[in-house]
């Protein structure tokens, strides 16, 4: 093995030559298993750097005799390693107990943990409710618990710029696209969020959020663009690894598309956003030529069975005791009707799908007496029909 793998686990293996056998310096072999085979039995273990967890694993499911010698834990080792002890050091010996300073610092980390993990108020250590968990744990607790939510918050600003040092690292490291987002909070605020998207050295897709803050000023194209330059180089960001960024659908949205492509970045849509953008058209008649008012009375026939827990009974009740066609076949279960929302892209489809299975159903009920809603003609519900397969697609 080369030299940096000093492990003891390392003279059960081998590496392959590196000149002979460029492609598989990240594999060892397994020297045991080759000599047991007489040498026809090459087992390959891959590793990562100089990590030996492969060839312990390996050891211990095949090799345990070698694997307990490995770990100090089979008879040679322990009767070579037990005459070298002496009374005193075969008895373990205690650990040294960590100070109420030690303790103290640890709680604070704890808390501020536990107050971020769990969106909890900075003030809740100083709860006596909240200390009083831990009396029963540590005879000094009172003293250890003694926090302040300035000390939390402290903290927690500390750790925050430890996160924000280390994201500027590793956002360094990769090729990112990156999104950003506006909208008014509860408060009338309006909030600002920018987030890198990289894949890493070992193609995993990560998300860092590195602006998070309420945006000052309108939410014009120009002013997004110049406050996002800011914000890339505070994190010393080169634009040549900025690839592309994405936004919702919004007016603004294309000026700051404008100005990126003028500074040589590339500007994208948001995907759900086209699809929403596209499915609204299917959500009004007069957008749909030759519709005939097919949407708004779908919709009509829809909200008279959603509003009536009576007419619903009765579409299940039809579903479940019809003897023929699809609700006839084993396993069906009996569907209600939904009701589509213009802020999903996806319900008017989800709608439509739902109403056409149900249709024999509505028909047999209307035509009976049953219930009284409108009803579709035949045109009508092949309109129906071909907005559900565009949605679909």
């Amino acid at each position: 093995p080369p030299r940096s793998k000093q492990a003891k686990c390392w003279k059960y293996f081998r590496m392959y030559n590196r000149s002979s056998y460029p492609n598989k310096q990240n594999v060892t072999v397994c020297n045991i298993c080759y000599l047991d085979s007489n040498k026809k039995n090459i087992v390959e273990i891959k590793i990562s750097g100089s990590s030996t967890t492969g060839p312990k694993r390996h050891l211990q499911s095949k090799h345990p005799k070698e694997y307990d010698e490995m770990e100090g834990t089979g008879t040679a080792s322990f009767n070579a390693s037990k005459s070298q002890q002496s009374v005193a050091n075969i008895f373990h010996k205690k650990p040294k107990e960590k100070t109420i300073d030690e303790l103290k610092t640890d709680y604070i980390n704890a808390s501020t943990n536990f107050v971020v993990a769990n969106a909890q108020p900075l003030n809740i250590v100083e709860s006596v409710a909240f200390r009083d968990i831990f009396r029963v744990f540590h005879k000094d607790a009172e003293k250890i618990t003694s926090v302040s939510s300035k000390t939390v918050r402290n903290n927690l600003m500390h750790l925050g710029k430890l996160a924000e040092r280390a994201t500027k690292v590793e956002i360094g490291k990769y090729p990112v696209s990156w999104t950003t987002d506006h909208w008014t909070g509860k408060d009338d605020k309006t909030y600002q969020t920018i987030t890198c998207h990289y894949i890493d050295n070992d193609w995993k897709l990560c998300s860092s959020m590195i602006d998070f803050k309420v945006f000052s000023g309108s939410t014009t194209g120009q002013l997004i663009w110049e406050d996002c330059e800011k914000v890339f180089e505070e994190y010393h960001t080169s634009k040549d690894k900025m690839k592309l960024g994405v936004t919702d659908t919004t007016g603004s949205m294309g000026k700051l598309g404008m100005y990126l492509r003028e500074n040589g970045l590339e500007h994208g849509y948001c995907t759900d956003h086209n699809l929403q953008r596209n499915a609204l058209l299917a959500f009004y008649d007069k957008n749909i030529p030759g519709a005939d008012g097919a949407m708004a009375k779908a919709r009509k026939i829809i909200e008279y069975f959603s509003k009536s827990t009576q007419a619903t009974k009765k579409l299940l009740d039809y579903q479940n005791a019809c003897p023929f066609g699809r609700y006839a076949v084993d396993g069906y279960i009996a569907k209600k009707l939904l009701q589509d929302v213009i802020t999903r892209w996806w319900s008017t489809y989800r709608a439509l799908k739902r109403l056409r299975l149900c249709r024999a159903a509505i028909n047999g009920l209307r035509d009976s007496g049953e219930v009284n809603c409108i009803s579709l003609d035949d045109d009508q519900w092949t309109v129906l029909h071909q907005i559900e397969i565009t949605l679909k697609m």
